[in-house]
């Protein structure tokens, strides 16, 4: 009987043996249709990838004209890469902005996608491979990194150290699914008319915006960091009057022991490593002692200086002693343009010292600039809805 049972389970155990083998069997096979359904897909979509191409790069002769781009793939990579804007220069914006806005549809709509939040319920049911799908639903990666990474997926585990030159054979074929697979999207959430008449009607000016660029005179900001720089110099120094010695002002802890300790001015509060030095707190000291008001306006004219005129001025291009920082329409949750590398948006102009730093942004001979905003603009509206 026991000898009986032992066989039961043996057999047992080869039957789950077998199954799980069958299944492993089925799992590689179907990881194999999968890769060969891709490559297929890659063959069969040829056409599609030279209209795609053609699309992108409509206009051949504008590439021999380009500085720093010297074949189409290169242009490729700086499409897919967003930088498009900043990289081509020398050429009027005009001759570009079929390309710009072509492959500015695409990376819009990915970004889209990219930087959702959680995983979206309309994207997974779309027709698209796994492995595509997969990881284009993490936001952790770039574009092109997502792009890289699914060529790798795919074909490096047949071809060893393939030349990633050949990446670009398969990245117009992902922004072709990409793109179908958003347009259906926009659709299904109806919303052509903000995408096609509002944003991409947008797009054409911010890359002009991004192209042109803002002239900065080097030379009137760099007299204005002179100008800051002599002001630190002269706090500095009514500061170490108290402290009777050169101390760093910079450090948190050595003016933690100046004020507290020093000075004896009354503690507000406390951190894990001292003293608490933050804005915060020296304000509601300011009454108490003049050496507040120095420090405080020192943190600010070293902020200027670091932000504002060191940051600024390495900004410049040197080809077209412009700034030409990126406009981004899919960054902020709520829809506004945000400004980056440099943000234009932060120019402090309240205080003299920002009104400097603003002085050295100069409009061309022969025009001005113009300043233009609503009004509460979102409570007009607001007000307009609520009728």
């Amino acid at each position: 009987m026991k000898y009986g049972q032992y066989g039961l389970k043996q057999t047992y155990l080869r039957e789950i043996e077998e199954d799980y083998n069958k299944e492993m069997e089925d799992t590689f096979d179907y990881i194999d249709n999968i890769k060969k359904r891709v490559y297929e897909n890659l063959k069969l979509q040829r056409k599609d990838i030279q209209t795609l191409r053609n699309i992108i790069t409509k206009n051949v002769d504008i590439l021999e004209n380009l500085e720093d781009i010297h074949s189409e793939e290169e242009l490729l990579k700086l499409i897919i890469s967003n930088n498009i804007s900043k990289n081509i220069k020398g050429k009027n914006a005009e001759e570009i902005e079929d390309i710009i806005i072509k492959a500015t549809e695409y990376i819009l709509n990915n970004t889209y996608v990219l930087s959702n939040e959680e995983s979206d319920e309309n994207f997974n049911e779309s027709k698209v491979e796994d492995e595509i799908r997969g990881v284009l639903n993490k936001k952790d990666f770039t574009i092109i990194e997502n792009l890289k990474k699914i060529y790798t997926n795919i074909y490096m585990i047949e071809k060893q150290k393939q030349d990633i030159d050949n990446f670009k054979n398969i990245s117009p074929y992902i922004l072709y699914i990409i793109y179908n697979i958003l347009k259906e999207k926009i659709e299904f959430e109806d919303m052509q008319k903000l995408y096609y008449d509002i944003e991409l009607s947008c797009v054409t000016l911010f890359a002009k915006m991004q192209y042109y660029g803002i002239y900065l005179d080097k030379e009137e900001l760099f007299k204005a960091g002179q100008v800051f720089e002599e002001r630190k110099q002269e706090l500095q120094k009514n500061i170490e009057k108290y402290s009777e010695e050169e101390i760093n002002i910079n450090s948190v802890q050595q003016i933690g022991v100046l004020l507290f300790e020093k000075l004896g001015l009354p503690i507000i509060r406390k951190t894990k490593t001292g003293y608490s030095t933050d804005v915060d707190t020296l304000k509601k000291l300011e009454d108490k002692h003049e050496i507040i008001s120095y420090i405080l306006e020192y943190r600010e004219i070293s902020k200027l200086i670091s932000t504002y005129v060191d940051g600024l001025i390495y900004e410049i291009n040197e080809k077209t002693n412009r700034i030409h920082s990126n406009f981004n329409q899919t960054v902020t949750a709520t829809g506004r343009i945000s400004s980056t590398e440099p943000n234009m948006q932060n120019i402090p102009a309240r205080k003299e010292e920002g009104k400097i730093i603003r002085k050295c942004f100069k409009a061309e001979k022969g025009n001005v600039f113009v300043s233009a905003d609503y009004s509460q603009i979102e409570l007009r509206v607001l007000a307009d809805m609520s009728r």
